[in-house]
């Protein structure tokens, strides 16, 4: 079921558009009802990982997914059909959720796998 969307705004976020695409959108869903439990804002600031430190172009920040993952009461299930470099699968390892990932590219799910292996998951 579909429940919204949290707005990640980039602050360091350089652009040669006019107008900056300084904002991202997390849209988060769950299996069924789930109205209980802890709350957390819509709106989550902390600038991309640097380039440098980055192992997929758009790497979100680890503090982001922890941020979103904090409505999971206890033990939660994360599917993440868009795995990339396996950002999302390191946060569940370090915080003790079960993680599924999906990634189309054959190299980034090698690197997620080594990612999430070493984070503690699989």
């Amino acid at each position: 079921m579909w429940k919204g969307i949290v707005n990640w705004h980039k602050p360091a976020h350089q652009h040669a558009a006019r107008v900056s695409a300084a904002c991202e959108y997390l849209v988060y869903g769950c299996n069924g009802a789930d109205d209980k439990g802890p709350k957390v804002p819509g709106f989550y600031s902390e600038s991309a990982p640097h380039s440098t430190k980055r192992q997929h172009q758009t790497e979100k920040p680890a503090g982001l997914v922890a941020h979103v993952l904090q409505v999971l009461e206890g033990r939660g299930r994360v599917v993440d059909p868009f795995a990339g470099a396996g950002v999302v699968g390191v946060v569940c390892a370090r915080l003790g959720h079960d993680y599924q990932g999906c990634e189309i590219d054959p190299h980034y799910a090698r690197v997620a796998k080594r990612r999430i292996r070493a984070a503690g998951g699989l």
